[in-house]
C-alpha cells in the first residue's frame, strides 16, 4: 500500500504505529506518535492504553486500511478529533464533527472558574439560572450539568447556539452523557433567544480577527468559521461589544459574564468591559495566558 510515493509494509499494531508516526512527523505534525496512536485506536475499536500490550497483534486489512486513510487525512491537516469522531473535555468524552469547534483545553478554565463561583454563591441562590451561548458540541454546559448535578440539583441550564447542525450535536452530546434532562436548547443568536434573567452567562465566542494571520492554517482549513471569526465588526473584538450593548436585558442584578479571550487581547476586552460599568477579573490557563475574563457589574469600581 502507498501514502504518495511512500510504500507501507506493515502488518502489525507496532508496525503500522511506526509509520504512521513516521508520516506525521515528515509532514511536521506536532504529536505525531499520539496521534498515530490515537487514529489507531479508534480505528481499532479500543482504547490507546490497549495497544502497545498488542504490538505485535495483526491488523486486519480493512482495519488498515481505514487506518491509512485516516492517516493521509491527518498529515493534510485534518484535526484528530474529526477523525476519530470524539474529543475529551473535563473528564468526558463529547462527539465532534467539522459542524462544531473541536473543544480545547483551555476552555476548561470556564467550567472551573463558574463551578467555583455557584458553588461559593449556592447558599443564597440555589437554583441559579446559566446560559452557555455558542454551546457547539455542548462541552461546556454538559460539563457544568455533570459536575453540579449533586450540589445544585435545581440549577437550570440553557445552551444557545446559531448553527442547527452545532445544535443537533450538542444535544446527542447531552442525551449520551446522561445531561439531556438538565439542558434548555434554544437555536439562535447569541443573547437573543434567552428570556429572563440569569445569574451567569458563559461563552467561548468567534474572537479570532477576520485578517489575523496568527491562526494556525489547519484550524482555518478545517474548524468552522462561524465558531472561530469575528464576522461582524471583523477586529475580533465584536462579539464582545455585542455581548457588552446586550447583557443588561439578560444578567440577574448580581449576574457576570463569563468569557474566553484570546491570547493577546484581555487588555482591550477588559477595558471594553470597565468602561461599560463592569468590575473586571481575569484568569489564566495552564500556559500561562490569561484567557477567561469575568464581566461582573456588582463589582465595578465606584
Amino acid at each position: 500500500m502507498t501514502l504518495g510515493s511512500m510504500r507501507v509494509h506493515a502488518q502489525t499494531i507496532a508496525e503500522l504505529l511506526a509509520w504512521g508516526e513516521r508520516v506525521l512527523r515528515q509532514h511536521r505534525l506536532p504529536t505525531p506518535r499520539l496521534d498515530a496512536e490515537l487514529l489507531l485506536a479508534a480505528h481499532l475499536g479500543v482504547e490507546r492504553s490497549e495497544l502497545h500490550p498488542r504490538a505485535s497483534a495483526e491488523v486486519a486489512p480493512g482495519q488498515e486500511e481505514r487506518f491509512l486513510a485516516a492517516i493521509a487525512d491527518r498529515a493534510r491537516g485534518v484535526p484528530v478529533a474529526y477523525l476519530t469522531g470524539e474529543r475529551e473535555f473535563y473528564g468526558h468524552v463529547f462527539r465532534v464533527t467539522p459542524a462544531v469547534l473541536v473543544p480545547r483545553p483551555e476552555t476548561e478554565l470556564l467550567v472551573e472558574w463558574a463551578c467555583e463561583r455557584l458553588r461559593a454563591r449556592a447558599q443564597a441562590r440555589p437554583a441559579p439560572r446559566i446560559a452557555d451561548v455558542g454551546t457547539g458540541s455542548g462541552c461546556i454546559a454538559v460539563a457544568l450539568a455533570l459536575e453540579l448535578a449533586a450540589e445544585l440539583p435545581a440549577l437550570e441550564l440553557t445552551a444557545t447556539d446559531l448553527s442547527a447542525a452545532a445544535m443537533e450535536i450538542a444535544r446527542a452530546n447531552a442525551e449520551r452523557l446522561g445531561a439531556a434532562a438538565r439542558i434548555r436548547f434554544v437555536e439562535g443568536d447569541l443573547l437573543a433567544p434567552l428570556s429572563g434573567r440569569y445569574d451567569l452567562i458563559i461563552s467561548n465566542p468567534p474572537y479570532v480577527a477576520a485578517d489575523d494571520p496568527g491562526l494556525h492554517p489547519h484550524v482555518a482549513a478545517f474548524e468552522p468559521a462561524i465558531a472561530l471569526r469575528d464576522v461582524h465588526e471583523g477586529d475580533g473584538l465584536g462579539f464582545y461589544r455585542r455581548f457588552l450593548r446586550d447583557a443588561p436585558r439578560c444578567l440577574a442584578p448580581e449576574g457576570a459574564l463569563l468569557l474566553e479571550v484570546g491570547d493577546t487581547q484581555i487588555g482591550a476586552v477588559s477595558e471594553l468591559f470597565r468602561k461599560g460599568g463592569y468590575g473586571v477579573e481575569s484568569r489564566r490557563d495552564l500556559a500561562g495566558i490569561e484567557r477567561a475574563l469575568l464581566a461582573d457589574r456588582r463589582t465595578a469600581a465606584k
